[in-house]
């Protein structure tokens, strides 16, 4: 197709099979738009009247090579270190971030209000893709959300850094805490598009180095955050009564979250050539892509593969469905450094898979880091609630032990979480499919924990019994075993999905309803409060 430049804008379309011409001018009722929809019953969503022509590629293709022209890139050279360092801001920042809001802000710290910005992080994912902001789609965004919550973090600074008995401050504060977790957000949501663009340029066999390598370095300076909390809040553990004063962490903050912005400005490549946005015609595009059978079956297994999280502890940044309801477990809680060796684990794991797992076969990879989850965990709340002694020492380090050894199969988990979205999200739309996925993720369990906590505090409800928080907790991680059934073997697999898998509006429509009704759910109950941890 040609769209002549004369001042008649006569489109002419050449029939390649026949060699007929035939010429429309806008005088008609035939619009560009129109043109895309029957481009788009053609089975070429690319080839219309205002986009050059461009050779067809034939999908078994994307089974043998790259999905994207570009071949393989180097994190640490200079054309992309720029997103290591955002990584490894994030990981640092989004650890020490929410440790420092909880002790400057005691009574607010888990307030929907602060984790709002998440609820949004679709709608960021999607502008990202779809809109330029000075000129570049993805490292402007990053570098707006890094300036807003090292401005955030600085201005929290100048607070008093005692408790006030002031509301109009308390709500400042926490009205700024939420904007910076905000900006980490915008960061984070955009940066995982560059993710999966870089990861689709590596070939078949080794795609998924570049999303575990930026995974491990987030992991390791999360690692970092969490020692500066343990020496700065949690001496006492170690019979040392000193803390760091709060206004101190807030300047660290501002500082590391300076730290991106030149490197993502000067560090980054990146086109400046970005295509105009044409709203119908990518929600169009976007409706199509989400009907795809690849897309809501890997929602439905985020969604229901979620529940391996009800009996599991520090493996997804949640406390164990069961200590909300048994005393004894909620007591013992995490040590700070505890924390860190569970972090340095999980970074570790990662390099394994990176080098060693790429090859595996999925279901039987989950299946036995699953498995090997529920059992670690069983054994402790066997311990903790079936035998007498429950407070002792001996029972605090069986769970430190227990979270470490969940730390292996913990990062299989979360790396099967990404791996296929990288395999279906389709060119333009990274960021959003990436959000629009794993979001499916962050809903069940913490929803689950908001109504077994509101029933415990009840006036009128009873602790229930071991035997009945057991059946609960097991039972659900008896449902995410289902999952494994819905999660595609392979890579191939799920290439196999993305073209050959069929459509479905009904599914896509349920895919929409239930992200819409989750996030209204998270804000209702405050439960996007882990997402950071998660994410």
């Amino acid at each position: 197709m040609r769209l002549s430049a004369g001042a008649s804008s006569v489109v002419v379309i050449l029939d390649e099979h026949h060699g007929d011409r035939h010429s429309i001018t806008h005088g008609n009722s035939f619009h560009p738009f129109d043109l895309f929809i029957q481009t788009c019953r053609s089975l070429d969503l690319y080839d219309n009247a205002w986009r050059p022509d461009k050779p067809r590629t034939d999908p078994i293709d994307a089974y043998v090579g790259a999905l994207r022209d570009g071949g393989p890139v180097d994190l640490f050279r200079r054309d992309y270190i720029g997103l290591v360092i955002s990584a490894a801001a994030y990981g640092f920042v989004g650890t020490l971030l929410p440790a420092t809001a909880a002790a400057a802000l005691a009574n607010y710290s888990s307030s929907p209000l602060l984790y709002m910005g998440w609820g949004l992080k679709l709608l960021v994912a999607a502008s990202s893709d779809s809109i330029a902001c000075l000129r570049y789609r993805r490292k402007s965004y990053m570098i707006l959300g890094w300036s807003l919550v090292s401005v955030t973090c600085l201005a929290l600074a100048f607070f008093p850094s005692a408790s006030s008995p002031d509301t109009t401050t308390t709500h400042i504060k926490a009205t700024l805490v939420g904007l910076a977790l905000a900006g980490m957000m915008v960061a984070k949501v955009v940066g995982d598009g560059v993710l999966v663009e870089l990861s689709q340029r590596e070939p078949i066999d080794t795609r998924g180095h570049t999303a575990l390598a930026l995974t491990a370095v987030r992991w390791l300076a999360a690692a970092t955050a969490s020692l500066v909390v343990a020496l700065a809040w949690h001496m006492d553990e170690l019979g040392v009564t000193w803390t760091l004063d709060v206004a101190i962490a807030w300047h660290v903050l501002a500082l590391v979250a300076l730290v991106p912005i030149p490197a993502l400005l000067f560090c980054l490549r990146e086109t400046n050539v970005v295509p105009a946005c044409e709203f119908r015609r990518r929600f169009h595009t976007f409706w199509r892509l989400l009907r795809n059978r690849a897309m809501w079956q890997l929602c439905a297994f985020q969604l229901v593969g979620s529940c391996f999280a009800a009996v599991s502890a520090t493996a997804t940044g949640y406390m164990p469905l069961a200590a909300v309801w048994l005393p004894q477990m909620a007591r013992t809680g995490h040590s700070a450094l505890a924390l860190v060796v569970f972090q340095l684990l999980f970074a570790g794991m990662t390099l394994v898979f990176k080098t060693r797992g790429l090859a595996w076969n999925w279901r039987h990879a989950t299946t036995i880091a699953a498995t090997a989850t529920v059992f670690v965990q069983s054994v402790y709340l066997c311990r903790a609630t079936l035998l007498t002694s429950s407070s002792s020492d001996n029972d605090e380090w069986l769970w430190f032990v227990g979270s470490w050894l969940q730390a292996a199969p913990a990062a299989v988990l979360a790396i099967l979480r990404i791996l296929p979205v990288i395999e279906i999200a389709h060119e333009g739309y990274e960021a959003t499919t990436f959000a629009l996925v794993t979001g499916f993720g962050e809903f069940i369990h913490p929803l689950l924990a908001s109504f077994a906590q509101s029933a415990v505090l009840a006036p009128a409800a009873a602790t229930p019994s071991v035997h009945h928080v057991l059946v609960v907790c097991f039972g659900l991680n008896a449902v995410g075993f289902f999952a494994i059934k819905i999660l595609p073997r392979r890579r191939r697999d799920c290439l196999t999905l993305r073209h050959y898998g069929g459509y479905s509006t009904f599914l896509a429509t349920m895919t929409l309803a239930l992200t819409a009704a989750g996030t209204v759910l998270s804000f209702a109950y405050g439960t996007l409060t882990n997402v950071t941890t998660r994410s």
